[in-house]
């Protein structure tokens, strides 16, 4: 297996958008980028408003977006979901449409592919319009920013962030720094655009009652507003929802420069260290990405040999504590480099969640036991993966 990893982003070459910005940044990236096209996970539907009054359209839009989805991601290692002009519609978070321009499809579409992502433990990073869309497959609320908000919070221009100063997402941006105990918050500045903000976070209680909520606030916009700039999965494999547009500060507004809107001032601001800590960013991804591919390769190869049943003398046991196998075929010196191979992917995990991360020590298992969207959740289709591992007897109590 080509072990550069498959990188898919949310795109569709008719609406273009701010997207662009974020395919020419994702093609500098060590990987095999792949566009994501919604619009072939949920074509435009005439009638698709209608699903919110027949129960029985809205099972069938759904489950043949999850079956799309599921195939899409077969072999995909990383998936970024990018952001959209267009809101996402207040009915799948349950308020009243008020005239705001929606897609629906591309909402559907997104909701899938992050469903089918987290089943297979594949990391995510949701931008913009993709953090809003993730926030509400987990059961998170939206609110739209007033006149007066949009005007203070600076549209086109870059932001000051409060950031978690003991939060993973802080440790990429700035891996050079050792926040003190008693540090709180970080500011940093980011380029933001948005009309929507998320009120609620989605994933709450769900993976225990006390303290087991899958996501978490990790920053907020430095104004007397506070809105919610970031999140970051607490389990599992490394999920990232951000406000603001880290594309923007590596490549700037492609599509305004294509249409000859662009101004080449909005973006004099950004300076060496603004450039540095969005790669940062993209990079966390590329190494999750990365592990990803591993795992899958290790996975395969593993599965592919012949598990002995008997008892044998020569038996060897490898420390994966899911599989026991015996591989008749292998010499030593492929036993080693295998064993070799699986040190490397755990040492790759392991640094990648080193340090106050609250992650499980069990993240693939904990992976199945989320409780997500029901609308996608409770459609055939869920535990048939190649990567699917049960959850084991006890894992909760392994949360920390």
């Amino acid at each position: 297996m080509n072990m550069r990893p498959r990188v898919a982003v949310t795109f569709n070459p008719a609406s273009g958008g701010a997207a662009l910005s974020l395919r020419y940044a994702v093609s500098e990236l060590d990987v095999h980028p792949v566009d994501a096209d919604y619009r072939k996970i949920v074509p435009p539907m005439g009638n698709i408003e209608t699903i919110f009054q027949d129960e029985r359209q809205l099972q069938q839009v759904f489950q043949a977006a999850k079956v799309r989805a599921s195939s899409f991601l077969d072999d995909i290692d990383g998936l970024i979901l990018s952001g959209n002009p267009a809101m996402v519609d207040p009915r799948l978070y349950g308020k009243s449409v008020n005239g705001e321009k929606t897609d629906l499809e591309r909402s559907i579409a997104e909701m899938a592919l992050t469903h089918v992502a987290l089943q297979r433990g594949i990391p995510i990073m949701a931008i913009c319009g993709g953090h809003q869309v993730l926030n509400v497959y987990l059961g998170g609320v939206l609110t739209d920013l007033s006149e007066d908000d949009l005007r203070k919070q600076g549209i086109l221009d870059y932001e000051r962030i409060a950031v978690d100063a003991h939060s993973e997402l802080e440790k990429i941006i700035n891996p050079q720094i050792r926040p003190k105990e008693n540090e709180k918050i970080i500011l940093e500045t980011f380029f933001g655009v948005h009309y929507q903000v998320v009120e609620e976070i989605g994933g709450k209680k769900m993976i225990s009652a006390t303290n087991g909520d899958y996501l978490k606030v990790v920053a907020r916009s430095q104004d007397s507003k506070a809105n919610i700039e970031a999140v970051e999965s607490q389990f599992g494999v490394p999920v990232y929802g951000l406000q603001f547009h880290p594309e923007v500060a590596l490549k700037g507004l492609v599509h305004l420069r294509l249409s000859n809107e662009y101004n080449s001032d909005l973006f004099m601001s950004r300076t060496e260290s603004d450039i540095k800590k969005n790669k940062n960013l993209f990079a966390a991804l590329v190494k999750a990405a990365k592990a990803h591919r591993c795992k899958k390769s290790l996975n395969s190869e593993i599965t592919h040999m012949k598990i002995d049943t008997a008892s044998r003398d020569d038996r060897m046991s490898i420390d994966t504590s899911v599989f026991k196998v015996t591989p008749d075929h292998l010499f030593a010196s492929r036993k080693q480099a295998l064993q070799r191979e699986i040190e490397s992917m755990v040492k790759t995990r392991v640094e990648f969640l080193q340090s106050k991360s609250k992650r499980s020590s069990d993240s693939d298992a904990m992976q199945r036991c989320l409780n997500l969207h029901g609308l996608f959740r409770d459609l055939p289709g869920d535990g048939n993966f190649a990567m699917h591992v049960e959850c084991t007897a006890g894992a909760e109590n392994k949360l920390k």
